[in-house]
């Protein structure tokens, strides 16, 4: 675990929230646990907060401001001024953040071209005053389709088309003119379904299995996303949506409206004329106003420019060792990183005096060995982890009560003198396969003959952008027969690199497909000078 979230609808509103995150990130720092906060009402944050969210690391900031002007706001009941944004926004980048997240929504009712320009407006007095602090600033915005929601006084409200919502997105990005601005914004037809299945009765039910049947999956993912299934089901169902996104007058049954939910139906739509006659009396009184002074150029709001003495510290670094791990098959299925999130988690539970970076966002000391296929076990994985004190024999055992079922600790060893990392050094890697899972023995042994005696071994490469032809031969230093197991060691790093599973596909040729390659086990790896000599890793 690497931080801590208190997470509600509204947690900076909460009248302890200071207090309460000053303590738990007291009690976490010595675990370099963060504590994080979810996206920020403007206003409600004060230096002690912001004190104690950045005690281990500094982690994202979201600003909330919903709208980008305060008629906009005052509409749909978020009430707070602009100088709020700007003062929560001044006091981050006073405590040290450089990169703040906004939040705003588009396609509100009774949004105008002014709205938009007013979230232009915010988004370039933000820079300014991140200006005002040393370092380079980055201001990253989310631009969110508003979707009315049912059991709220908005659900009566027009759903924006989605042509229209892109349409107002794009022009408050060719607006911009500050390149370390970046908008991030869904595809606008997922938040349109959003709309269109809350909105929808038990019809839209056969909408979605319709779609299922059709091919439709994971939606939620930009590049699985189609569209066009969902036009098309909806045609074959009879459902126009185009109506389905008109606003519903008060009067008519909704598809939820047998359904309570505490607040009377009446009482929302008190609530939602309220909210209009709101706004026109706030309309009024700043035209008679005429209160423009938030959107000079002399800006009087933020707090003033402070500089901050550095409390960068560098610890010395105490022991350096390298531990030879592996994983039987319970975990064969979990990829790199999740290993090493699992690894991270493990040392965390040992209580073990990990040395940390220094820095904003300090992170263990830690390096590994080459990555291992998905799919395969292994009793050859390696890490380098530093420790804040002197390695002692005690911890060797402390962290293998902390492993789990499934992984293993072999060895330990301190890495005295400066080397590359251990990915770097190493040349060699030893694979095994049972025998009882390939074809029979004879048959293999003349397979094996036949591809050792060719000069070339040539196949294909998928990679990101194109397919491309390696000659596997130079990195392929023996195959053999030993008892009841398949050994071949291959090249990694710098001795050319071979996979195993392209090496079985050239043995068993035809026969290939009729097996499962996920029962490889990687034995050992080594690196060899150029006497021949072979070196373990845990001597390099």
């Amino acid at each position: 675990m690497e931080e801590v979230t208190l997470l509600s609808l509204s947690s900076s509103d909460y009248k302890e929230i200071d207090n309460l995150a000053s303590i738990v990130a007291r009690n976490l720092e010595k675990e370099k646990i963060s504590v994080t906060l979810p996206s920020l009402r403007p206003g409600t944050i004060s230096a002690k907060l912001f004190d104690a969210i950045k005690r281990v690391r500094r982690s994202g900031l979201t600003i909330s401001p919903e709208a980008g002007s305060e008629r906009l706001r005052k509409f749909i009941r978020k009430d707070f001024q602009d100088e709020a944004v700007y003062d929560t926004a001044s006091l981050a980048f006073e405590k040290g953040w450089k990169t703040l997240k906004l939040y705003f929504m588009v396609g509100l009712p009774t949004e105008t071209t002014e709205d938009l320009d007013a979230i232009l407006l915010m988004i370039k007095n933000i820079y300014q005053l991140g200006t005002k602090t040393p370092g380079r600033k980055t201001i990253n915005v989310t631009l969110s389709p508003f979707v009315p929601k049912a059991h709220t006084p908005f659900q009566w409200d027009e759903i924006v088309s989605p042509k229209e919502v892109l349409e107002r997105i794009l022009y408050i990005k060719r607006q911009n003119r500050i390149s370390a601005v970046n908008f991030k914004y869904p595809v606008v037809e997922t938040s349109l379904l959003q709309g269109l299945v809350g909105r929808g009765g038990r019809s839209m039910g056969n909408v979605i299995e319709t779609v299922f049947k059709n091919g439709g999956r994971f939606d939620g993912w930009n590049e699985s996303f189609d569209f066009a299934l969902w036009e098309n089901a909806l045609q074959e169902h009879g459902i126009d949506y185009t109506e389905m996104l008109k606003p519903i007058p008060f009067s008519k049954d909704l598809p939820w409206s047998h359904i309570r939910k505490g607040v009377s139906v009446e009482h929302m739509k008190q609530e939602r004329q309220r909210t209009s006659i709101q706004l026109k009396e706030y309309t009024r009184q700043k035209r008679d106003l005429d209160v423009s002074e938030h959107t000079t150029n002399n800006m009087a709001f933020g707090r003033s420019n402070k500089k901050v003495a550095s409390k960068q510290a560098f610890a010395p670094t105490k022991n350096k060792v390298r531990f030879r791990w592996g994983k039987d098959s319970r975990y064969k299925y979990m990829g790199h990183l999740d290993n090493l999130r699992l690894i991270e988690r493990v040392l965390r539970k040992s209580k073990l005096p990990i040395f940390y970076t220094q820095g904003f966002n300090p992170s263990m000391k830690l390096s590994y060995g080459p990555p291992l296929t998905l799919g395969f076990t292994s009793e050859s994985e390696f890490m380098d982890i530093t420790f804040d004190s002197n390695f002692m024999p005690f911890m060797m055992e402390q962290l293998k009560d902390a492993m789990p079922d499934g992984l293993t600790l072999y060895d330990a060893k301190i890495i005295i003198k400066k080397t590359k990392s251990i990915s770097a050094l190493l040349n060699r890697a030893v694979y095994t396969v049972d025998l009882d899972k390939l074809i029979e023995k004879v048959s293999l042994e003349t397979k094996i003959s036949q591809l050792l005696a060719r000069e070339t071994i040539e196949v294909e490469r998928q990679k990101k952008k194109n397919t491309i032809t390696i000659d596997l031969r130079p990195a392929v230093y023996a195959i053999e027969i030993k008892g009841e197991k398949l050994y071949m060691t291959l090249g990694i790093g710098e001795g050319g690199y071979a996979k195993p599973i392209e090496m079985l596909r050239e043995l068993l040729g035809e026969d290939f497909n009729l097996y499962l390659t996920n029962f490889i086990h990687r034995l050992d790896v080594y690196r060899e000078d150029e006497n021949g000599q072979k070196i373990s890793a845990m001597e390099l």
